[in-house]
């Protein structure tokens, strides 16, 4: 793995256990979730300089999209998979 926290996964066979990266760059990618289908994942990343959310296809091109704007942690999918929930800081007391 080659950041600070890389995303992966875990194949665990009869043959033993493989490790496969999902996301591999010199940033800090965290708390993946998986979409219910499988077919999407969300992160968060320290690409911007502060934590947001990211959201990729789990297969084919690593394109990725960022979800949140004003920061964004702890992504979370709903049971259905058509809504992705995230903790964003609080702007309480701002005008």
């Amino acid at each position: 793995m080659e950041g600070q926290n890389d995303i992966g996964t875990l194949a665990l066979t009869t043959s033993g256990v493989s490790l496969t990266s999902v996301i591999r760059t010199p940033l800090s990618e965290e708390h993946p979730e998986f979409s219910p289908d499988g077919r999407w994942l969300a992160c968060q990343s320290n690409e911007t300089g502060r934590m947001e959310v990211y959201l990729q296809r789990s297969g084919g091109p690593r394109q990725r999209v960022q979800m949140s704007r004003t920061g964004g942690t702890d992504p979370a999918w709903n049971p259905k998979g058509r809504e992705l929930f995230y903790l964003s800081p609080d702007e309480a007391g701002t005008s």
